[in-house]
């Protein structure tokens, strides 16, 4: 890569992703006021908001958007350009997490059946 990308320049594995995600979990890498700022909401979304309304997410902290769960917050973040859709989720109080990331167009179509089925197994 020649040239930074905001929206697409973090080139990455699953593997590498999920342990970056374990390291937020057991907040491993950095100091926990650092851990604390990055979790923090920052930005509140409007309540005519698409991504309040659409997904039930009600804030940015920083680099993640923020929805309440009955199981805790739940932080997440996707990604989409052509050819490619990705997005991950952490719900921080239960220690759980997962990401995915797809070569196709249609890759976000799997998260709801998938985070409804890896959600509901944290109530047994």
């Amino acid at each position: 890569m020649t040239k930074f990308g905001a929206a697409h320049s973090l080139h990455t594995n699953t593997d590498d992703f999920s342990n970056f995600m374990i390291a937020l979990l057991k907040e491993k890498g950095l100091e926990k006021d650092l851990f604390n700022e990055m979790l923090t909401e920052q930005v509140r979304l409007p309540e005519d908001d698409g991504l309040r309304e659409d997904f039930g997410f009600e804030a940015w902290s920083l680099g993640f958007i923020l929805a309440s769960t009955p199981y805790g917050v739940k932080y997440a973040h996707g990604g989409m350009n052509e050819n490619f859709q990705s997005y991950f989720m952490l719900v921080k109080d239960k220690g759980f997490g997962f990401v995915f990331f797809t070569n196709t167009d249609n890759g976000l179509e799997i998260l709801e059946p998938l985070e409804e089925l890896l959600l509901g197994g944290l109530n047994k």
